[in-house]
């Protein structure tokens, strides 16, 4: 079967953006030097930005090069951006020694660790079990913070969320007793993802984040569940895939295939293998590991969206009659015969709250 991926065909401005990324300083110089006056280019690249989880930080170089006007108005939105940085590290590396230091068996997600420009909002820590809940809620109540409960109809009844009182902006910590995409339980095994949890590093604070294939799956469906990929996820997905030595392309696919994320899966890894070339020059995922998702009814129907696609603009918004009514039947189908009638209400649940979203 003959593939037929877009291959280059990416918006100008996500280009320039992949192009910041690889800092190519010598291209950047010229693009910004002929932006003198463009108001609103440089407001398109800063929306960009942010829309995509991306810091303003990496236009730094680049606004000596642009009229004083524009320079002025850039150099506000890269000293929030610095002052946003510096607070969320600060909380994510008070919250990582606070959990150690308490013996609470932990692991940081959605942590997009891998992206040196990355714009990170909320912290979310996955517990292992009530025991482990109930002494993170203490450490994090006797530091100062803040406890409340989140929403019953739309998060595990169990989760926590917590922040600093008069910090400002505001970090928001939610800690999962599950990893769950709104209601809908993701792994068929937590236990799993905790004996497989590696040390990372985030700008030299060390913390416990899952596996290089935990942390793809983890990345995959959280991005599909908000039928939104940002470059920031993709880039997070291709430095973990070209960073790990051997990667095990099986566990990851039966992690899918056993909990009905496969069209997740395979959508973001698609889009991997169509950004590799415009990060790398190469492509990172061999052909035949794609193939083998395309044996399912859903990610033939995501295969022709992708292919029908004339330009690949970011964040890539995923239409609602994949992500949320077709994904809502695969689910189903591929869950009935052995998941908790319980659990596959909430799972069909959280397709029908993303649906009826915004």
């Amino acid at each position: 079967m003959k593939r037929e991926f877009i291959k280059n065909h990416i918006s100008q401005i996500d280009m320039l953006i992949i192009r910041l990324l690889r800092n190519e300083e010598d291209y950047l110089k010229k693009i910004f030097g002929r932006m003198v006056d463009n108001t609103y280019i440089v407001k398109r690249i800063i929306n960009k930005l942010k829309s995509n989880k991306l810091s303003t930080k990496i236009l730094l170089p680049y606004i000596t090069y642009v009229s004083r006007k524009i320079a002025r108005q850039t150099y506000q939105y890269i000293l929030y951006n610095c002052k946003y940085e510096e607070i969320w590290q600060k909380q994510f590396s008070s919250v990582s020694r606070l959990l150690q230091k308490h013996n609470v068996n932990h692991v940081f997600i959605k942590i997009l660790s891998k992206v040196p420009s990355v714009l990170m909002g909320d912290i979310d820590v996955l517990i292992y079990d009530t025991v482990d809940l109930w002494k993170a809620a203490v450490a994090l109540s006797l530091s100062g913070y803040k406890l409340y409960k989140l929403n019953i109809l739309l998060d595990h009844p169990l989760k926590i969320g917590a922040y600093m009182p008069g910090m400002e902006p505001t970090i928001p910590i939610d800690l999962y007793p599950e990893l769950i995409g709104n209601r809908r339980k993701i792994v068929g095994s937590k236990e799993a993802v905790f004996k497989r949890k590696v040390i990372g590093s985030y700008k030299q604070v060390e913390f416990f984040m899952p596996s290089p294939e935990d942390t793809i799956y983890i990345t995959a469906v959280h991005a599909y569940s908000h039928l939104e990929i940002t470059l920031a996820e993709i880039l997070q997905g291709l430095n973990v895939i070209k960073e790990t030595v051997h990667f095990d392309w099986e566990y990851l696919y039966n992690s899918g295939r056993f909990y009905g994320t496969l069209d997740a899966l395979y959508t973001y890894l698609s889009l991997l293998n169509i950004l590799s070339n415009a990060f790398f020059n190469e492509k990172i995922i061999d052909e035949s590991i794609l193939y083998k998702y395309e044996n399912i009814w859903i990610n033939l129907r995501i295969r022709r969206w992708l292919t029908s696609l004339k330009r690949l603009s970011f964040p890539l918004t995923i239409p609602k009659y994949i992500g949320c009514l077709h994904s809502a039947i695969y689910y189903s189908l591929n869950n009935v015969p052995y998941m908790d009638p319980r659990e596959l209400l909430y799972g069909l649940m959280t397709h029908v709250l993303m649906y009826l979203s915004d």
